[in-house]
């Protein structure tokens, strides 16, 4: 099914592009000199936004159709990990941690929605299912990968690589 494929490749892109964000974040810090609680403010503003953004969900996906929601906000964050390896402000990062959480938690339980209503009717619990355990796949190999990429390239590639997950 076209939609549900569709579907799916956003929700592993929104999910990957969390897990190596909060991954990829703290040793970001370290390489930039930054405080530990700078580290854990950048992680904070991006956790506090993906979660109060979907206080809004429901007004925004009355204003716009969910795909050009997802698809603008994704492609506005990927835009925005092209840059972060050349950034070393800490409010800046500080920024674009918060939009990053916002946009990245408005696209997921959209996804959700998404995938039931693409879903054939007796099989949203199988479609559903299928997604934990994408995600629970993308949080045992992403931090591999991600870690292999980072200790052998270093980090900027790893922003670049979410970056093209999410402009894909």
């Amino acid at each position: 099914i076209p939609a549900l494929r569709r579907s799916y490749g956003i929700a592993f892109a929104t999910s990957t592009s969390i897990l190596l964000f909060m991954f990829v974040v703290p040793l970001f810090g370290v390489q930039r000199a930054l405080t530990a609680s700078w580290i854990g403010t950048l992680l904070a503003a991006f956790s506090l936004t993906m979660a109060g953004v979907r206080i809004l969900t429901p007004i925004l996906t009355r204003a716009l159709a969910p795909w050009r929601l997802i698809i603008g906000t994704l492609s506005a964050s990927g835009v925005l990990l092209l840059l972060v390896p050349f950034l070393d402000h800490a409010l800046v990062l500080l920024a674009i941690s918060a939009f990053l959480g916002a946009s990245l938690g408005l696209s997921s339980p959209i996804i959700l929605s998404l995938l039931a209503e693409a879903s054939p009717p007796e099989r949203v619990g199988e479609v559903l299912g299928l997604r934990v355990t994408m995600v629970n796949i993308i949080m045992t190999g992403v931090p591999l990968v991600a870690g292999s990429v980072g200790a052998a390239l270093g980090i900027a590639p790893v922003f670049w690589l979410i970056s093209l997950l999410l402009l894909g």
